[in-house]
């Protein structure tokens, strides 16, 4: 008597039944506050920043789930896989740094709105973490002087 052992099915986030799960959310919740606490004021949390560790592991579940799936239903392709990326990530990073070319053309001296451009590349390329690797430690700078400095993670 032959036993097969079927691969666990890693619910898949995006479709059907697993559509929303409340309980990211509240993951997302605590994670938010706690970075949010920790920029704050450094005291009120000084671990805060795990939060964003905690945004780390949920991301990488939700991708994982949507891999296997993909992997298990024989319809995986990288091109796609970066096409969903884009369409997710691109519009919010976009919006987000006119926004802060914006409002630094009304803050910022000739310079620093000068370096914020040339900055501004980095991550529209997902190339920031060459960049801040280049310049040292990641606090190196004032956090004031790097206003996409978040664009980090992703």
């Amino acid at each position: 008597m032959m036993q097969t052992t079927e691969r666990p099915r890693v619910p898949d986030a995006t479709k059907g039944a697993w559509a929303y799960w409340p309980e990211i959310d509240g993951l997302r919740t605590i994670a938010v506050l706690a970075v949010a606490l920790f920029h704050l004021n450094r005291a009120i949390l000084p671990g805060g920043f795990v939060g964003v560790d905690i945004f780390f592991v949920i991301s990488g579940f939700l991708i994982s789930a949507i891999l296997i799936e993909d992997i298990d239903t024989r319809s995986f392709s990288i091109g796609r896989f970066y096409q969903r990326r884009i369409s997710r990530i691109f519009p919010a990073l976009i919006l987000v740094i006119l926004t802060t070319l914006a409002v630094a053309s009304f803050v910022y001296s000739a310079q620093d709105l000068a370096s914020l451009g040339i900055n501004s590349a980095a991550p529209a390329t997902s190339l920031i973490n060459m960049k801040l690797i280049t310049q040292g430690s990641y606090f190196v700078l004032s956090a004031d002087a790097q206003p996409l400095l978040h664009y980090w993670s992703l």
